[in-house]
């Protein structure tokens, strides 16, 4: 169940959306249309409503008048400063539809970096759920059980298994309560 953009406690602008912005803007500013021009085909083109309005804020103050890096910097939320600063590299020497062109292959790179990243975590994720899981069971339904059969023994165990029979004693007594708690 998806969540309207304007009923989230946090809203956010996604990284893939950013990444297509940037990467449409460059192709429509390299086909040689205007910032303000490039900028209302995307609004309308974009499917969340929060990032609508920032691009829609963006062609408002460049048609007031500011340059787009300086529009681009009242939204530090969604264009970091590396961002703000190619693109104003880019004004000034004349390249920006080259900037915006490599900024959307570094932000592509960087968002398979990432995919990468989760990818190479969910399996010592999973694996470290399943220990914790494992580790509860044995202790609330396994350890219970030898604490009675060590008893009946009446002989002085190693310090690691009364260790270990202590904390078998207190699942044993309080294991349900640990586990909601």
């Amino acid at each position: 169940m998806k969540i309207s953009a304007q009923f989230q406690l946090f809203p956010h602008i996604n990284f893939v959306d950013k990444l297509l912005f940037t990467k449409h803007l460059s192709i429509l500013i390299e086909s040689g249309i205007t910032i303000v021009e490039s900028l209302d085909i995307l609004a309308e083109q974009t499917e969340s409503p929060i990032f609508k309005q920032v691009i829609t804020s963006l062609s408002s103050d460049i048609k007031n008048g500011q340059t787009f890096s300086s529009a681009l910097s009242r939204h530090p939320k969604v264009f970091d400063t590396l961002y703000v600063n190619l693109i104003e590299v880019g004004e000034k020497s004349g390249t920006l539809d080259t900037n915006l062109t490599y900024l959307a292959t570094q932000m592509a790179k960087d968002y398979a970096f990432r995919k990468k990243i989760k990818g190479a975590l969910m399996y010592p994720s999973i694996v470290f759920i399943a220990a914790i899981i494992i580790g509860f069971s044995i202790s609330i339904f396994a350890l219970p059980k030898l604490v009675d059969l060590f008893q009946g023994f009446g002989t002085t165990l190693p310090l690691t298994t009364q260790i270990l029979l202590s904390f078998a004693y207190l699942m044993k007594n309080f294991g349900i309560l640990i586990a909601a708690a």
